[in-house]
């Protein structure tokens, strides 16, 4: 069940944010398909982020179930920071790039008049399930360790990925963002 199954619950929240890049797809046009094809994008990185820690995590405590992981804070510092960082990526909150991709298709959907701007807004929703399950994974009582802790070494690839979608949230590289310019002028 998606509830109970750490890993079912943040691969749901992918069909969510697919579901706003396919909006921003729909409403047409390169002004629209480029944070479209951003959402994407930086989704993914972020994403993968949250997974490799879910998955160090898991072969930590020994289960991939939320009753599993706890407190991840109280004994492993860097882990749980990390899928902290990770979730607050996912949520789209500031200062990461899915805030800013999902603040371009809310100014696309206004400027354009062509959807509502109230089915993205039911989809920010997913804040509160986020931080709860955040609060349960890092700051909750802590779960007894049946595993070995990951080395900070074994944690640079998720950090790699969050690195990514800060600056590419901050400032975007011109060169990058005439890449993605070209894709969507082309797609629409």
């Amino acid at each position: 069940m998606a509830a109970q199954d750490v890993k079912r619950f943040f691969a749901f929240s992918s069909i969510e944010q697919s579901g706003i890049a396919a909006f921003a797809f729909g409403l047409g046009g390169a002004t629209a398909v480029l944070p479209g094809l951003l959402h994407l994008t930086l989704h993914t990185l972020a994403k993968a982020a949250v997974f490799q820690c879910v998955g160090r995590a898991s072969q930590l405590k020994g289960g991939q179930k939320f009753a599993d992981i706890g407190g991840l804070l109280h004994g492993h510092r860097a882990l749980g920071l990390t899928l902290a960082a990770g979730v607050v990526a996912v949520a789209g909150l500031p200062p990461f790039g899915l805030f800013a991709s999902e603040f371009l298709i809310v100014v696309e959907t206004v400027r354009s008049n062509r959807g509502s701007p109230c089915h993205l807004a039911a989809a920010s929703g997913r804040w509160l399930a986020l931080a709860a399950r955040l609060i349960d994974l890092c700051l909750g009582a802590a779960t007894p360790d049946r595993g070995t802790a990951p080395s900070l070494a074994a944690l640079a690839p998720a950090w790699l990925h969050l690195i990514l979608v800060l600056l590419l949230g901050l400032a975007m590289p011109a060169s990058i963002s005439a890449w993605f310019t070209a894709i969507a002028t082309a797609a629409s």
